[in-house]
Parts: structure tokens; sequence; C-alpha cells
């Protein structure tokens, strides 16, 4: 469905993936450092990272997304949470934290379906945090 390279309905080194309630298909793509979007036929939708929402240097290993749709794109280089809107036309925020606090390492996150819980993947440990 998905050819290899680095235009935009193409993938690199895709690490993870999502699928909203409304068939859009959203691939961490970290070769690229990208967040890319497809439709159920796999055409390109839109992409965020670089050059159009962050200005930093960043390796996407894992996304997920909320009951509202919002898109949760995981940076284990960075050590950083980002949230997109669910079309990803707009950066909502950036959880970070220093070297030995609970988003070090982050590999992989996941939400319940009510969102009140958070499942977070680290290099060596698994943690399941309360939402508010």
């Amino acid at each position: 469905m998905f050819s290899r390279g680095s235009n935009d309905g193409e993938l690199k080194s895709p690490s993870g993936v999502t699928v909203s309630m409304n068939g859009i298909i959203t691939v961490a793509d970290s070769g690229n450092g990208y967040i890319k979007q497809f439709d159920i036929n796999g055409n390109f939708v839109n992409k965020a990272g670089y050059v159009n929402a962050l200005p930093e240097n960043y390796s996407f290993s894992s996304v997920a997304s909320d009951s509202k749709g919002n898109i949760f794109a995981v940076d284990g280089w960075n050590n950083q949470v980002y949230e997109f809107s669910s079309d990803l036309s707009n950066f909502l925020s950036k959880y970070s934290c220093a070297s030995g606090y609970p988003f070090d390492g982050v590999r992989s996150i996941s939400f319940s379906n009510s969102d009140k819980m958070a499942l977070v993947v680290q290099a060596n440990k698994i943690t399941l945090y309360g939402v508010d």
C-alpha cells in the first residue's frame, strides 16, 4: 500500500500507527521525522514534522489518539510527546521531561477509551498514569 521514500505519500521507517474512527491512518515515520496521515485507500492526506510544525530534529517512534481524535506523537530521542489536532493542522502541546523523569526513554503511549488512563512504555518499564 505504501512506497518507501521521502516524498509526502511515502514512508521511510514507519514505526507506529493509529487509525481514527473516520478511517484516517496516522503513521509515525521515524526515518523521515514526520507524522503522516493517509486515507483508508492509502492516499496521502497531511503531515506534521520538522518543516511545518516544530523547529527541532526528532525521531517519532509511536503515535496514539485520544477520544477527541487528537494525535499524540512520541519522540523517544528527545524524551518528548507532542500533541496535534486530529488532522495534524495544529500543534497543541509538547510534554517533555529531563532525564530520569516520567518521559525519559519513552517509546510508546496509548490511551484508554475514556482517556482516564495513559499507558507509557519506556526503555525499561511500563507505567500507567491517571489523566485528568
